[in-house]
């Protein structure tokens, strides 16, 4: 077999927001990266039960990424109520 590059890359596989009180805001920043000759389109989509959405903000969420070029995700975290 023969190994391929992922279509994008991002710059973290994971984020901590630390400790965010009920309605204060927590912001983290990755990039996404098309490490491609062609033009490739991310879409982030969050499940509708998840655990994790209340409170979470993406932006963009959706964008195509010419080759080579990276772009900048804001992540907002904003908690509404507390969970366990």
């Amino acid at each position: 077999g023969r190994g391929v590059d992922p279509p994008l890359r991002m710059s973290h596989s994971s984020i901590v927001f630390g400790a965010t009180a009920i309605g204060a805001h927590a912001r983290q920043s990755i990039f996404m990266f098309n490490p491609s000759r062609e033009p490739r389109t991310f879409h982030f989509v969050l499940p509708s039960d998840s655990l994790y959405q209340h409170g979470l903000r993406l932006a963009p969420v959706v964008a195509t990424l010419a080759g080579h070029e990276s772009k900048r995700i804001e992540i907002e975290f904003q908690p509404t109520d507390i969970r366990s």
